[in-house]
């Protein structure tokens, strides 16, 4: 995925960036912090990166999903339940 800001991101390991945040929300930082002896910085880089992860993964998966669905690839409610029983029945004889 390509950002508006790719090139100055390129010339630039770390830029900095403000924000906001509930008072509630920065002492738990600030406990989460001194309970894993990690600088908050680090903390907040890490959340915001994984945040950007599972929300471009989420993203492409619904688009993904879309697409089947124009493509006529979709399911009854039977066939669903028929393949989770069929499944389930496999479970239950390995068990």
């Amino acid at each position: 995925m390509q950002y508006p800001t790719q090139d100055f991101m390129d010339r630039n390991e770390n830029s900095p960036v403000s924000i906001h945040l509930k008072k509630e929300t920065q002492l738990k930082l600030l406990d989460l912090s001194a309970s894993l002896g990690r600088i908050q910085n680090d903390l907040i880089e890490e959340a915001v990166e994984n945040y950007c992860d599972c929300q471009a993964w989420q993203f492409l998966e619904i688009q993904e999903g879309i697409r089947d669905a124009e493509a006529g690839y979709l399911f009854s409610t039977e066939e669903v339940i028929a393949q989770l029983e069929l499944k389930r029945a496999d479970r239950m004889q390995t068990d």
